[in-house]
C-alpha cells in the first residue's frame, strides 16, 4: 500500500490499549493526528478527530470505522497477517512524511511482548530523538540533549539507549561531565532534582529521559 506524501512537523499518534492521559495541551501544533486501530476511541474522549486511521482494524469498533469514514478520515487498512505491528505501521508512516516530533498516548498497560516492542520500534526508529511518550503518570522523552525543571527532591532517570559519548548532567544531585555511559548501564538511575535547571546532553547517542508528571 502506497500511502501519501506530505512533510509534516509534529504528529500526535493516539495506540489502543489504556490511556490514562487527562489532557492534551497545544493540538493546534499537530499537524496530523493518527489513530492506530483501537487508540481511536482515546481521541474522542479528548473532543479530537484522526485525520488518519492506521491498522488492522481489529479491535476498533465498527462504529467508529463508520464515523471515520463519514468524516472523511484517510483510513489505511491492512490485513491481519502482517509483518509488522500496528505502531510500527504508525511509525512508518511518520518516517514516510518526515515528520520531526511525535506524541505518543495510549498503550499502557499492555502485554509484556507489546510494551517492549513498543520501546524498541521508537529506540530503532531514526526519528527516535523527538518522540515523546506519555505513559501513566510518567513522561518519557527520547532525546539527545534535553532542559527541564522539576520541584526540588523529584526523581529523574536518563537510560542510555545507545552508548552515550560525553554525556553532561548538570543542575542535579548527581552530575557528569563528557561521560561515557555504555548503553544498558544502570549509573543514571534514579537522579534527583535540586530546584534548578537542569541540563542534558551528549555528543553521540540517544537517552530516554523519565520522570514523574
Amino acid at each position: 500500500m502506497i500511502l501519501n506524501y506530505l512533510i509534516v512537523s509534529n504528529l500526535l499518534i493516539s495506540l489502543g490499549g489504556n490511556c490514562t492521559v487527562k489532557s492534551i495541551s497545544n493540538t493546534e501544533n499537530f499537524e496530523k493526528i493518527i489513530a492506530v486501530d483501537s487508540g481511536y476511541k482515546h481521541l474522542t474522549k479528548h473532543g479530537l478527530k484522526p485525520d488518519i486511521l492506521i491498522g488492522d482494524l481489529d479491535s476498533v469498533d465498527e462504529e467508529l470505522i463508520n464515523i471515520a469514514k463519514s468524516e472523511g478520515v484517510e483510513i489505511f487498512e491492512f490485513s491481519k497477517d502482517k509483518d509488522a505491528s500496528d505502531f510500527e505501521l504508525a511509525i512508518n508512516y511518520s518516517i514516510s512524511v518526515e515528520a520531526c516530533s511525535i506524541t505518543i498516548i495510549g498503550g499502557e498497560n499492555g502485554e509484556i511482548d507489546h510494551l517492549f516492542s513498543i520501546y524498541n520500534i521508537i529506540s530503532n526508529c531514526k526519528l527516535n530523538s523527538g518522540i515523546t511518550w506519555f505513559y501513566e503518570n510518567y513522561l518519557m522523552q527520547f532525546r539527545s540533549t534535553a532542559i527541564f525543571s522539576l520541584p526540588k527532591g523529584e526523581k529523574f532517570s536518563i537510560i542510555p539507549v545507545s552508548n552515550l559519548e560525553n554525556l553532561n548532567i548538570e543542575g542535579s544531585k548527581y552530575e557528569l561531565n563528557d561521560t561515557f555511559i555504555p548503553k544498558g548501564s544502570s549509573r543514571t538511575l534514579r537522579n534527583e532534582s535540586i530546584g534548578k535547571e537542569i541540563k542534558v546532553n551528549c555528543s553521540t547517542g540517544l537517552f530516554n529521559l523519565v520522570y514523574k508528571l
